[in-house]
């Protein structure tokens, strides 16, 4: 059975990259017996527009009205079948500036992301648990492809690993938020006597900086009118 794609390999903007998937034999005695001859390893073309928009911070703040609830799902996919070589219990997973507020004031519905190998680019080793010196100038983080990798003492020489891990996050609930205060009392009829009335009333908003300009707030009401009607004028 296939793996699922890997990441965005060398992809910038529009770009195109690539994404590898793989898999094993189940028998591999078998497989060697039957002179199998099916490829381990596809490649496919990938860029920057087909990842999720909106998961990387905005240069302004959330301008959502409402708040939202989200479920975080972890699951983990390093293990000792998906990793057999230099395999290790532990590693580390880190998500980045993530934001779920989407620059039209709404709320992303759900998201995935796979955790892919990275090089930290901290360090110069060959294997996990082997030796290793500072990099004196460090390295741009960055995947890790095994294809680029000539050591066969290197962990990950040889096929490209699976991802590590997937992160689900889900939105489960959206909560409005009022912010507007309760309208005023009517004001006085325009007119002291007559049928050619008008009254108003307003209210403001509580939060006026974060609602003003953004257009899923402006359609709050924030004046109302209505005709009155008073007793006829003498003539």
């Amino acid at each position: 059975m296939w793996s699922e794609w890997s990441s965005y390999m060398d992809a910038i903007c529009h770009r195109p990259g690539t994404q590898i998937r793989t898999r094993t034999y189940a028998d591999k005695r078998a497989a060697m017996a039957a002179h199998c001859t099916e490829h381990l390893e596809q490649q496919q073309q990938c860029t920057l527009e087909y990842i999720p928009k909106a998961v990387h911070r905005p240069p302004y703040p959330c301008c959502a009205c409402d708040e939202a609830k989200f479920q975080f799902t972890f699951q983990g996919l390093w293990s000792k079948q998906s990793y057999p070589k230099d395999w290790l219990p532990e590693h580390l997973h880190c998500v980045s500036v993530l934001d779920l507020c989407l620059p039209n004031c709404t709320w992303l519905d759900n998201y995935e992301e796979l955790h892919n190998p990275i090089d930290a680019g901290t360090d110069i080793g060959i294997q996990y648990d082997g030796p290793k010196r500072p990099e004196n100038s460090r390295k741009p983080i960055a995947p890790i492809v095994s294809s680029n990798i000539t050591d066969n003492r290197s962990s990950f020489y040889g096929n490209q690993p699976p991802p590590f891990a997937k992160l689900n996050i889900k939105r489960i609930m959206v909560q409005d938020n009022d912010l507007s205060c309760p309208m005023a009392t009517w004001s006085e009829c325009s007119v002291t006597c007559g049928r050619n009335g008008i009254r108003r009333r307003t209210r403001t908003l509580l939060s006026n900086h974060r609602a003003v300009d953004q257009h899923r707030c402006q359609s709050l009401p924030l004046e109302e009118t209505q005709p009155c009607y008073l007793n006829l004028c003498r003539m």
